[in-house]
């Protein structure tokens, strides 16, 4: 890819669970997921995903539960930035004037 981003999928397998394919790729500073299209066009999300990196690679392996392998038509690896926001006027930690939300002030 002309960014220098870059995504392998392995072939899918299926198995008692439903179909897993295995993603790797170095978008580690974007929000992604894998999703399933099958022949009817319905999208699919992943119901586990487990993964884990090796320097700049994450790879992830995706279960498409109850979604068999011929049923499959393509999967796609999509991201979205994450969006960054500042919060100002936040208490970082509990103080004297700062109350739990569960005390109520007694007056006096």
């Amino acid at each position: 890819m002309a960014n220098g981003k870059s995504v392998v999928f392995s072939a899918a397998l299926e198995t008692a669970d439903g179909t897993v394919v295995v993603v790797s790729h170095n978008y580690v500073d974007s929000n992604f997921r894998v999703v399933a299209f099958d022949k009817r066009g319905t999208l699919h999300l992943a119901t586990i995903g487990r993964g884990g990196n090796a320097g700049p690679i994450h790879q992830t392996a995706e279960t498409f539960a109850g979604l068999k392998r011929d049923d499959i038509d393509r999967f796609e690896f999509q991201t979205r930035d994450y969006e960054y926001v500042e919060l100002s006027g936040l208490p970082l930690e509990l103080s004297a004037e700062t109350e739990e939300p569960s005390e109520t002030k007694k007056e006096s």
